[in-house]
């Protein structure tokens, strides 16, 4: 699927300049070429601002599709297009680079963010704080060494903190545990338990998604995913 027109693109700059990799960019189609896409002026999501973006300069670019799926694609710069309305011209990506991520297969990356969790089923009181392991936008698995009887199917209230290039942001969601791991842990026995999201808002569900394309790009940066 390619973006049509008025569809909303996010973007991080492919580059070596860390602090510049770090920022998030907001920005529309405003028209389709021959091999090329018109977006308007790209905006730091953060401060607001707009960005400098040379000929050449090589993009990490997502947006949403029409039935909720994530899809994702590389691109570069082609040069700018000046009027009454200034834009960007970069690269169209032919079908095949654009990759679907489905909501029943989302994109799951390694992470480590402080959770708090708080079980809601039954009388069960059980709760702890500890760190995923890795998430995506249908659930987060995490460790801990609480000795409590978590079992599957138990429901948890959740409270997730994401700290990303935007700054510091929280998720909140029902998590049901579908699965349970004894490990070995610096020694000691613990456990990996995975939440499935059983509720959450889709603008909390947004969050972590952002938050797991950033980090991909970030491991994609770095040779290690």
């Amino acid at each position: 699927m390619i973006p049509g027109i008025s569809t909303l693109l996010r973007m991080n700059m492919l580059t070596k300049d860390q602090a510049e990799a770090k920022k998030t960019y907001k920005s529309r189609v405003a028209d389709i070429g021959e091999g090329f896409l018109a977006i308007e002026v790209p905006l730091n999501e953060q401060t607001g601002k707009t960005g400098i973006f040379p000929p050449e300069t090589e993009l990490s670019l997502f947006f949403y599709g029409p039935d909720g799926s994530i899809y994702s694609f590389y691109s570069k710069v082609l040069g700018r297009r000046t009027g009454s309305i200034p834009m960007l011209m970069i690269r169209t990506p032919n079908l095949d680079e654009v990759k679907r991520i489905q909501r029943r297969n989302y994109l799951r990356v390694p992470g480590t963010l402080e959770i708090a969790a708080k079980c809601i089923s039954g009388e069960k009181n059980i709760h702890f704080l500890t760190k995923t392991i890795n998430l995506s936008g249908g659930g987060v698995a995490v460790s801990t060494q609480n000795d409590e009887p978590i079992e599957e199917n138990d429901l948890f209230s959740c409270w997730l903190t994401i700290v990303s290039k935007n700054g510091l942001d929280h998720a909140q969601f029902v998590g049901e545990v579908v699965r349970i791991s004894s490990v070995a842990h610096e020694r000691r026995k613990g456990k990996i338990i995975s939440f499935m999201f059983k509720e959450i808002k889709e603008t909390e569900r947004e969050k972590i998604i952002r938050y797991c394309f950033e980090r991909q790009v970030e491991l994609r940066r770095k040779g290690s995913y």
